[in-house]
Parts: C-alpha cells; structure tokens; sequence
C-alpha cells in the first residue's frame, strides 16, 4: 500500500514542508525531489530497514538508509539507526 503525507524537516535553521510518498511493500520514503543541505544532497529515496516484527517495543536492528553525495560528487550510503 501506497500512503502520501508531508513532514516538517529543518535544515539550515529553516523548516521546510517536505512531501512524500511511503510504500509499504517496499518499505522506501520517496520524497518528490532530492533534499540539498549546503553542497551535500540525500537522495530522494530513503529506505526503512530492519525487521518488520519484533516482539519487542524498541528493536535497535531498525534503520533508515541514506544516499548521499557530497561536494565533489562522491556517492555514499549511511545508515542510521533508531529506536
């Protein structure tokens, strides 16, 4: 299933109404363009990862997955964890 929302992201000491599609069976974050922050872009698919039961509240093997690029062009992947 495919729900639509808008999230309030602050960058740069500015809040911006940011829109995005979540896909469920995917389990990705598709922003409508990619996020610039100075001279670094995320792009704009975010994936969710982790495990989609845990008989636990918080599951710490849960993660969003990041693809950056910075000044020079150079392609990274970052993952960050969360509760």
């Amino acid at each position: 299933m495919i729900t639509s929302d808008y999230v309030n992201v602050s960058i740069n000491d500015k809040v911006q109404q940011l829109h995005y599609q979540y896909d469920d069976e995917d389990a990705t974050y598709t922003f409508d363009e990619d996020i610039k922050i100075g001279e670094w872009t995320i792009k704009k698919i975010i994936k969710l990862g982790g495990p989609k039961i845990s008989a636990y509240k918080y599951d710490f093997k849960n993660y969003l997955e990041f693809a950056i690029i910075d000044k020079n062009g150079i392609f990274r992947i970052k993952t960050w964890f969360y509760k």
